[in-house]
């Protein structure tokens, strides 16, 4: 008994000393990060304030695969709120308290393990947005507890700063990737149409990205229509194009096919090919006034991956008309599911 009861005061001095001694600890923390992304304030913004987003971009999230997310309705601005569960990251509740042009603040429950205030700044830069994730509070006295007796953290605020630096880099860096895309998508006109397809003939050539020029096309162009030429019964059936195959901007390279769309029976030769066009389901967007379709291409692009449409082969541009005799116009393309 004697031994027994040494042994509880022993446990009982311990516990009071770990509890003493985290009345030393300051559990007051700021920590916050910061990202520059090219999209701007109010896309940021109404992107961060949209609460269903964070579990595309949000670095918690996808740490535990069980977590069970729930939602305020509507889900955005000022009051809305999103709750989560999971086996790992426990269970807590996110509330909007205030949303500026510039700033958000919100109020971050913990499921028994405190709360938190959160905010967020949206800051124009010569790019587009700086945009700083910050967290700030006091953690109690279990927090402190078990933050030194797991990780032996006895610097509260310099731990949250690691954190910052790991975890909201991460998400800020995620909400950087997602942004961009919605501001690309946003530039543009996407429409979602179904082209038919037809015959064509056409030269494909691996070339610096910098020779394709309007001399390039001149040529090609000029080199099909010799050949088809000697074709009486030929019928143009659609503009001419170009569909790309390669574009690499690392390398400064790329592998077009130049083609214009032909009912021709003539056969092919080793330069001049013919195939069929894509038929079926594209996306599309229209360029006027000059032949710099990158937007588009990039818009195109983006609002595949955010609507989950599937490219199944290469974008074309068509040559929607005569830039001798008015304004240019050319359409672009993208094949999806």
């Amino acid at each position: 008994m004697k031994v027994l009861k040494s042994i509880l005061i022993l446990l009982l001095v311990i516990i009071v000393g770990l509890i003493g001694f985290t009345f030393t600890i300051n559990g007051d923390y700021d920590a916050s990060a910061t990202v520059e992304m090219s999209a701007s304030p109010d896309l940021v913004r109404n992107t961060v304030s949209d609460l269903t987003t964070w579990e595309e971009w949000g670095a918690w999230v996808k740490t535990d695969p069980t977590t069970k997310l729930a939602y305020s309705d509507p889900p955005t601005g000022e009051g809305a709120w999103y709750t989560w569960a999971g086996d790992s990251i426990g269970e807590g509740k996110l509330t909007i308290l205030e949303l500026t042009d510039t700033e958000m603040k919100t109020f971050i429950e913990f499921g028994g393990m405190g709360s938190s205030n959160g905010y967020w700044k949206f800051d124009p830069s010569e790019n587009g947005t700086e945009v700083t994730w910050g967290i700030e509070g006091k953690m109690p006295m279990m927090g402190k507890l078990f933050m030194f007796l797991m990780q032996g953290v006895t610097d509260v605020d310099a731990s949250m700063d690691e954190m910052a630096d790991k975890e909201f880099v991460e998400g800020l860096e995620s909400l950087k990737d997602l942004t961009t895309k919605l501001q690309y998508a946003s530039d543009i006109e996407v429409m979602e149409t179904t082209v038919e397809s037809v015959p064509y003939f056409s030269i494909t050539t691996t070339m610096p990205i910098s020779d394709m020029d309007s001399a390039f096309f001149a040529n090609s162009y000029g080199e099909i229509m010799g050949y088809l030429a000697e074709d009486a019964g030929a019928k143009m059936v659609g503009m001419p194009f170009a569909i790309y195959h390669e574009w690499n901007e690392e390398t400064e390279m790329t592998t077009v096919e130049v083609a214009i769309a032909n009912t021709s029976e003539k056969p092919e030769t080793d330069r001049i090919k013919k195939g069929m066009t894509h038929g079926g389901n594209a996306l599309k967007a229209v360029k006027t006034g000059d032949f710099n379709t990158k937007a588009e291409h990039e818009g195109l692009y983006a609002y595949s991956q955010l609507n989950g449409k599937e490219m199944i082969g290469s974008p074309w541009e068509v040559f929607a008309s005569d830039p001798m005799e008015g304004e240019i116009v050319v359409e672009v393309y993208y094949p999806i599911h």
